[in-house]
């Protein structure tokens, strides 16, 4: 008899296990603050799949990482590189929480982050909370209060030749109408901040224009105002 029910434990075990790992493949989201990105993946039979990782922390830090995890049970995935790299899936309802040893850091930048809570989704809601996902700090207001200046606490990185990158958003009347990739140069404080590249919203997706554009030389000459361009230069130089 103890025999039979063992038996029938496996059979529920296997089947359940089976049935929930059929839902896996998929597109994951990540959700957690300042990092965009997320997960592919592809079942490769009952008990295996194959995953495909790539985060972005801060708007420069990347992770990249592929493999194969293997299923343990009801929730548990793992995967095992031969660079010490052990990386834990425990599987839930159209999400994943992702963990990982120290040995997968080589797949990082200096302060990539890919593990945490990863969601189902798919390609238009991932491509709708590209910009949602980040760690925005408002540094000023204008004087009127119709515009308003954030930064991305996480986006702070140094570049070759004392220079600093630094993501930011405008909002106007409490719209979004543009991220600004800017670079700001410690070395010389004086110089003006360079604009590296500009996002504007349309409709809910985020459109790359050229900072060229005429429409969008206004949101320029804002960062050449002395007050912002000396809050950019103590945000990114520090005092």
């Amino acid at each position: 008899m103890k025999r039979l029910i063992f038996i029938i434990i496996c059979l529920i075990l296997t089947l359940s296990t089976s049935v929930f790992a059929s839902d896996l493949s998929g597109e994951y989201l990540i959700k957690k603050k300042g990092v965009q990105g997320g997960m592919d993946i592809i079942m490769l039979g009952k008990d295996r799949f194959k995953f495909t990782i790539s985060t972005l922390t801060g708007g420069w830090y990347t992770c990249n990482l592929e493999g194969v995890a293997t299923i343990h049970g009801k929730n548990k995935a793992i995967f095992k590189a031969e660079e010490d790299c052990i990386m834990t899936f425990t599987l839930g309802k159209n999400q994943i929480k992702v963990e990982h040893t120290f040995g997968c850091r080589y797949n990082c930048g200096l302060n990539g982050v890919m593990d945490g809570l990863y969601v189902k989704t798919n390609k238009k809601a991932k491509q709708e909370d590209s910009w949602e996902n980040i760690n925005w700090v408002k540094f000023i207001k204008t004087t009127d209060g119709a515009t308003e200046i954030y930064y991305d606490r996480d986006s702070i990185a140094p570049s070759v030749g004392g220079g600093v990158y630094l993501i930011t958003k405008i909002t106007e009347k409490g719209k979004d109408f543009i991220i600004a990739d800017l670079l700001a140069n410690c070395a010389n404080r004086t110089q003006d901040i360079e604009l590296i590249s500009v996002f504007v919203k349309k409709g809910k997706e985020w459109i790359e224009e050229s900072k060229t554009n005429p429409s969008l030389q206004d949101w320029l000459k804002l960062y050449r105002n002395k007050t912002v361009k000396e809050f950019v230069y103590k945000i990114t130089c520090g005092n």
